[in-house]
């Protein structure tokens, strides 16, 4: 019997260790069949940063093969998908940790992320074709650089990737919306929409469109008043009353909380876990629970 790695949110580990895992790799053929842009807003625990994962070691180009993790997945059985299996670059982004007290320790925050996500890249500083180029990210990589080119960082990247591997980018980003809930509570709301609307919209809005693969975000929100995204004619929000392929990807669907109460010879606990778990419906008609419950 596979064991339950509670709380684990790597797709890589859970497989590799051989751990119960219920699949939800059809969200990759999802994500290829739909928009350029996907916003997915969730509710907490419900296996968004466990769904990234899966999407970055699918995506990604890596020197050693993770076509692997894939085998006896359902995803697997999609020749038109797999043919997409680490053929991308990939930025990949948690903003979890971005929290601070007020708007200076945020920023030197992001720098601190921002230049590790570019130690992770150092590999396109080859590619880099002007002097503004370089000292753009030089100050990145260094963390040291003005809020401006923090602004521009993350399109800077996007270009800097397409330029060196000649592929377009698939973008990662879990909890999107982590700093501006933050900002909202600690009283720097007004600096952090400024910096997300150009960073975030400004970088999923590439100058060049050959540049993008896919954009994948995530939060527990979707920010709309100050319009973050409002630039982003190809954007699609897919949020939790959104019916469509998306609906049943997040948390357990019926039929998966079954399977996972046999597969550990508990399908008599059915009606008590459906008494205390059930309530969700998303997309209309999908019934679903919470995975951390």
């Amino acid at each position: 019997m596979r064991k339950l790695d509670i709380g684990n949110s790597d797709f890589k580990d859970i497989i590799l260790n051989q751990c119960y895992y219920i699949d939800k790799t059809l969200l990759i053929r999802d994500i290829l069949n739909g928009s350029k842009v996907t916003l997915l807003p969730r509710p907490r625990r419900f296996g968004k940063t466990l769904n990234m994962t899966m999407l970055r070691y699918f995506f990604e180009e890596t020197a050693e093969s993770n076509a692997g993790l894939f085998t006896g997945l359902q995803i697997a059985d999609n020749a038109e998908a797999m043919q997409h299996q680490g053929q991308y670059p990939v930025i990949y982004l948690s903003l979890k940790d971005i929290k601070g007290s007020d708007w200076a320790e945020c920023e030197e925050i992001f720098k601190r992320l921002l230049s590790l996500l570019y130690e992770q890249h150092k590999e396109v500083a080859n590619s880099l074709a002007n002097r503004v180029e370089a000292e753009l990210f030089t100050a990145i990589l260094n963390g040291d650089a003005s809020i401006s080119q923090l602004k521009s960082s993350l399109a800077q990247l996007i270009s800097l990737l397409y330029a060196h591997y000649q592929k377009p980018v698939v973008i990662l980003i879990d909890e999107y919306d982590s700093p501006v809930i933050e900002a909202y509570q600690k009283g720097y709301y007004d600096e952090m929409i400024d910096f997300m609307r150009i960073w975030l919209g400004g970088g999923l809005k590439h100058v060049d469109g050959q540049a993008t693969f896919r954009a994948v975000i995530t939060g527990i929100l979707r920010i709309t008043r100050e319009s973050i995204f409002s630039d982003l004619n190809n954007l699609d929000v897919c949020s939790i009353l959104t019916p469509g392929d998306f609906a049943d990807k997040f948390g357990f669907t019926e039929s998966e909380v079954k399977q996972l109460l046999s597969d550990f010879q508990l399908s008599e606990q059915f009606p008590a876990v459906q008494e205390w778990y059930n309530g969700y419906k998303f997309g209309g008609n999908v019934t679903i629970y919470n995975p951390w419950s």
